[in-house]
């Protein structure tokens, strides 16, 4: 039986540049807690045990998976895979081009996915919308979304109300001093992992993404 790794480093180039498309990081999901024979780690992700051994065996090759054992029986044996770490570590190259585009496949994939759910969630106000043009404090193009009524409130306030959809997308571009904008950057931080301290198994899923950059 393997004894799995609390923590491990890779520094394997190839795995490296593999693991930046998102969507095959996944099939490593089933092997990180127990030991899963091929079957039922396809199960689990509802994919085909002949496309998902072409990948068991890349990762195995790469040091992402090992052979926790194997179930003895008649003709072969039957292989228990797992990953070697609870955590695995990626060590990225210089440039970094690996983690840029980790970063533009999350966005992409992710910037689908909340748009359209906000404007799921929008629709379910049945209000009537407009976006308002204008200029801010600082004199710059402002360009917002609101509900046509007589106080022409804004979406994400809309969106508050106690039967709303617990929904929220913003797009700003402010200018703001260092420290306020480091202390900005704390909160974000700060409230993004209480939160995530209270994610429950089996509650509902919430696509979240933050962000906060200096122009360059």
């Amino acid at each position: 039986m393997y004894n799995q790794l609390e923590t491990i480093i890779i520094d394997n180039t190839e795995a490296t540049l593999l693991l930046k498309n998102l969507s095959l990081a996944e099939y490593l999901q089933p092997f990180f807690i127990e030991p899963r024979n091929l079957t039922q780690a396809a199960l689990e992700l509802n994919i085909s045990r002949e496309s998902y051994y072409y990948w068991i065996k890349k990762f195995l090759k790469l040091g992402l998976l090992v052979i926790a054992y194997e179930q003895k029986r008649s003709g072969s044996n039957i292989k228990y895979y797992i990953t070697p770490a609870k955590i695995m570590i990626l060590k990225l190259e210089k440039g970094l081009s690996s983690l840029k585009q980790f970063y533009e496949f999350a966005n992409n994939d992710y910037n689908d996915l909340i748009i359209d759910a906000f404007i799921s969630s929008i629709e379910n106000l049945k209000k009537d919308i407009g976006i308002s043009f204008g200029l801010n404090k600082q004199a710059k193009l402002n360009i917002c979304p609101l509900l046509l009524n007589q106080e022409n409130d804004s979406i994400e306030y809309a969106m508050l109300s106690a039967k709303a959809p617990a929904a929220y997308a913003v797009w700003k571009n402010m200018q703001l001093s260092f420290s306020d904008a480091k202390e900005l950057q704390s909160k974000l931080v700060d409230i993004i992992n209480e939160y995530e301290h209270k994610a429950v198994p089996g509650q509902a899923n919430y696509y979240i993404q933050v962000a906060i950059v200096p122009e360059k």
